[in-house]
């Protein structure tokens, strides 16, 4: 049994070697929480072991506009390209003229040794 305070939110019948179990799904508007938020709670009765997972899915309410980090940061910077130095020259760029040509940067940093990691950088449409 699921139960997030006293609101019931599902029960599944536990088989040893039978199909799996249906998840159960929740949408937070159904959830009616109070202040201060109730616990979740896995009732179990009977014998044996049993393996619980969890997962929340949602959109903040409200997007950060500010770089997050959480092991890897990767950075892109756009500049406009000089033929005479054959480098990037001035500051970041956020749009471009048509067929203006502009060096890409991207660089990733991490505080862990890392093997095995692909970078992708797709162009956007038009660039």
């Amino acid at each position: 049994q699921l139960n997030v305070g006293q609101m019931e939110l599902g029960v599944r019948r536990l088989v040893t070697g039978g199909p799996p179990v249906p998840n159960i799904t929740v949408a937070w508007e159904q959830l009616q929480l109070a202040e201060p938020q109730p616990p979740l709670m896995i009732l179990l009765a009977g014998h044996g072991e049993v393996s619980v997972a969890l997962a929340l899915a949602f959109v903040p309410a409200e997007p950060s506009f500010q770089p997050v980090v959480r092991g890897l940061e990767v950075s892109k910077v756009v500049q406009r390209y000089d033929s005479r130095s054959m480098s990037a020259a001035g500051p970041p760029v956020f749009a471009v003229g048509l067929g203006e040509i502009v060096t890409v940067t991207v660089q990733v940093t991490s505080d862990d040794d890392l093997d095995s990691l692909l970078i992708e950088d797709w162009l956007p449409a038009g660039l």
